[in-house]
């Protein structure tokens, strides 16, 4: 009976060895993916180590419904924002209700639509190009 307890805490033991061992050290390409479209040649993505929201493409972003932007279920991710030379508007309620620390725009952007960065919370940063010209801000 001793043997076969002795055996079966030896087992498990290797057996949780080797899975903390692999998931430990699995390489970035099997880390999950967070991401996706939001715009007809727009994409957002999530590195998740860093916290920081990319919007890349080009052209203009969708329009969310209030609070209600893909990103959403991810907010705790996310601690920056940067939105990548080529995208020309930013969509409604896109980043709202975010509370994120710096936010980043692109030279391209000319029209942010109404609510955009509505109830946006803690950010201390918010860079934006020298030569940045809006064309039209909703509000």
């Amino acid at each position: 009976m001793k043997k076969k307890l002795l055996s079966f805490i030896l087992t498990v033991t290797v057996i949780a060895a080797q899975f903390v061992f692999f998931t430990a050290y699995l390489p970035e390409a099997y880390a999950e993916t967070i991401g996706g479209s939001c715009g007809d040649n727009v994409v957002w993505s999530i590195d998740s180590d860093a916290k920081i929201l990319y919007i890349d493409g080009y052209g203009k972003m969708d329009d969310f419904g209030s609070l209600n932007p893909p990103w959403k279920d991810y907010d705790y991710f996310i601690d920056e924002v940067v939105v990548s030379e080529g995208i020309t508007q930013i969509g409604k309620y896109s980043f709202a209700g975010l509370y994120v620390n710096k936010i980043t725009l692109p030279s391209t952007i000319d029209i942010i639509q109404s609510s955009a960065f509505a109830h946006i919370g803690g950010f201390t940063e918010f860079c934006v190009p020298e030569n940045f010209r809006l064309r039209e801000f909703e509000d």
